[in-house]
């Protein structure tokens, strides 16, 4: 599989043109076992409140494509080594991760769940963030510099972003787009943020897993979910009807280590990974580490989204540090490697519109959305969401896979823009239809499917 890109970045490349490619780095391949994550519960018939993953529109998609799972190494403002049970040195990459999450993507409509997509005419708030991690704890005291022993505390940073805070860039070479949140490379932390919340992790937290004692068999790792609510009643984002609006969010991890970087010559002596190889090699140290979890698409088609700006954030290494000049935010992003990278980050997401899924104008007449609930039962009231460039008269009615018409609402008049039609499905039999909107001689569809 070949991808050439960066041939084109004018937004973060000073200097013209900056071409390079770019595959992911290889890492141990730890087993993962899964999180159960809880569900989201809906508000009511026209407004929801639920979770946007990306990992989550891929899988439940129509996409042809395979991901692996395997964890990524995330360090602090040290340089240190890999150290494989073979005894091989290997230089880690990422200085965090992160996701922007664009909740209007197309790719929703190809998921069991396509109520859930958004758009520009609906406003959101973000009501809290969650992530897959593992943290690893081989280094529980430091020195304090007067002979003793004091409690070594690493910390993790977590910041959120919105709107402007989010630049919007492509990548002309692969058809991609990409979005990426603010980045100090003075600091290696988050920059030009809308909050960023504090977490410590020491001995007495209990999110630690040592891997210094050669315990962990068949590298199986322990992984955890953290949640942490938002500041809703501010983050959120305003619908901007008819202008392109800033409706991103976005959020990025840093690990920071309490260990003190220890260099001998050119060379760090800290260690993150040493599981089997006992004794060290003279003067290396052991170190506290961050792994967060990924899926990639290996041996398969990447995936070139031309107008949406789902992007996993990944600093790293060389451009978190200011070392390249062509990528002055100092990360790139998932899709930004011949092997794309996709993180394991949940946004939830609740509507403040009372209008979900509207989707915007791709003709001259109108835009169906997707239907909700779906799947409905006979019980139901569907709701079918669609946007006016003008004031027109709408029909719409169902029909089976035959074409044959099985239900039809009254036609009406709506105004020009977004608007709600409400459809009985009464007496209506388990299976899957098609509901037929048409407007002034344009016709769009949509699927519906009908449960016992």
């Amino acid at each position: 599989m070949k991808k050439l890109i960066f041939t084109a970045l004018s937004a973060l490349v000073s200097g013209g043109l900056f071409a390079q490619t770019f595959s992911t780095p290889a890492e141990p391949k730890f087993q993962y076992s899964p999180v159960q994550k809880p569900q989201a519960t809906r508000l009511n018939k026209t407004n929801i409140s639920d979770w946007y993953n990306h990992l989550d529109f891929i899988a439940k998609s129509n996409v042809s494509a395979s991901l692996t799972g395997s964890w990524a190494f995330s360090y602090g403002d040290t340089l240190p080594k890999l150290l494989f049970s073979t005894g091989e040195p290997s230089n880690p990459t990422w200085m965090g991760f992160g996701q922007v999450l664009d909740p209007k993507d197309d790719l929703i409509d190809l998921t069991d769940n396509p109520g859930i997509k958004l758009s520009k005419y609906v406003s959101y708030r973000v009501d809290s963030l969650r992530f897959t991690y593992c943290y690893v704890r081989n280094v529980d005291s430091i020195d304090d510099g007067m002979g003793g022993k004091m409690l070594l505390t690493d910390t993790m940073f977590v910041y959120q972003y919105k709107g402007s805070q989010i630049s919007k860039n492509s990548f002309t070479g692969s058809g991609n787009k990409l979005a990426l949140v603010g980045w100090n490379t003075g600091t290696r932390k988050g920059n030009n943020y809308y909050k960023v919340d504090t977490i410590l992790l020491n001995a007495n937290t209990g999110t630690g897993l040592s891997l210094s004692d050669n315990n962990i068999p068949e590298g199986k790792v322990t992984s955890k979910l953290l949640s942490l609510p938002t500041d809703s009643t501010t983050f959120k984002v305003n619908a901007n009807k008819g202008l392109e609006a800033n409706n991103l969010v976005g959020a990025l991890i840093v690990f920071k280590s309490g260990q003190a970087s220890t260099y001998n010559g050119n060379q760090d002596t800290l260690v993150l990974l040493n599981q089997k190889t006992d004794p060290l090699p003279p003067g290396t140290r052991r170190g506290n580490f961050l792994m967060f979890f990924t899926q990639r698409n290996e041996g398969v088609d990447n995936f070139a989204n031309p107008t949406f700006y789902n992007t996993s954030q990944l600093p790293v290494k060389w451009a978190a540090y200011g070392q390249n000049a062509g990528w002055a935010n100092g990360m790139v992003s998932g899709n930004a490697f011949v092997q794309e990278a996709f993180v394991d980050f949940d946004f939830l997401l609740s509507t403040t519109s009372d209008n979900v899924g509207i989707s915007e104008l791709k003709n001259d007449v109108f835009a169906a959305s997707s239907v909700y609930p779906n799947p409905a039962n006979s019980t139901d009231k569907i709701l079918v969401a669609f946007n006016l460039k003008t004031d027109a008269t709408v029909n719409v009615s169902i029909v089976n896979l035959m074409g044959q018409e099985v239900k039809k609402m009254d036609s009406k008049n709506y105004p020009s823009g977004s608007s709600v039609a409400e459809f009985d499905l009464a007496g209506m039999k388990a299976g899957v239809y098609m509901v037929n909107m048409t407007v002034n001689g344009v016709s769009q569809a949509k699927k519906l499917i009908i449960t016992e």
